[in-house]
């Protein structure tokens, strides 16, 4: 009877607003393990610090983007989360790393932060005309941010460092996302960067299975 009633409630509105909620937590989810891995092992080597740089950047183009186009809640909830889990990142990197290193990449980080929040005023002045170029400045940024990855791997011929479960994560979400983008036919750029994720998520996967080494 419960279930019944739960399959009565939940009208195709009701799916795709779920599915979006599900897509978005999974994007979150997907830091959560490589989090766990640089915390185990002491270190933030095992991500690329190009990735790391075109993430942060992504997702500051991305939060104009969402904010600017008042996209549904589950991205204005989720997206500053997985805003929070890049940062949480970075500041790992910056924290293991010593002595010079550490200060370049911090100077380096607040610089980037501050153009961002100097272009604050002119997006609430005139938010959509900023959104629509920013939501494709993410999408590439989020794809540039993915291929140091592949590249490191496959250079060093090892994913240790590199957790799976970001991986999985992202794929999940990105799938969800794209299925989610074409039925509510959301905007291009996200669509966009919901294929990007799932083509990156298969070849990353793929070079996982390669390499033979798991670090979920």
């Amino acid at each position: 009877m419960a279930l019944s009633w739960l399959i009565a409630f939940l009208t195709p509105a009701h799916m795709l607003e779920l599915s979006m909620w599900v897509a978005q937590f999974f994007y979150f989810a997907c830091f959560v393990p490589q989090i766990i891995t640089n915390f185990r092992v002491k270190s933030g080597t095992g991500v690329s610090d190009l990735l790391l740089a075109f993430y942060f950047n992504a997702y500051l183009f991305l939060l104009y983007y969402i904010f600017g186009l008042n996209l549904p809640l589950a991205y204005q909830v989720m997206v500053p989360l997985q805003m929070v889990a890049t940062i949480t990142l970075i500041v790992q990197r910056v924290y293991y790393a010593q002595g010079a290193e550490s200060k370049r990449l911090l100077r380096l980080y607040l610089i980037n932060a501050a153009v961002f929040v100097a272009i604050l005023p002119f997006a609430v002045q005139d938010p959509i005309s900023i959104a629509h170029p920013f939501g494709w400045c993410s999408f590439f940024a989020a794809f540039a941010s993915q291929i140091p990855q592949v590249v490191k791997i496959h250079r060093q011929k090892t994913v240790a460092g590199f957790s799976f479960g970001f991986v999985l994560f992202l794929g999940l979400a990105a799938f969800i996302e794209l299925t989610t983008a074409v039925v509510a036919q959301l905007p291009a750029q996200t669509l966009c960067g919901a294929l990007r994720g799932l083509v990156m998520a298969a070849i990353m996967s793929l070079q996982f299975v390669r390499y033979r080494t798991y670090h979920a």
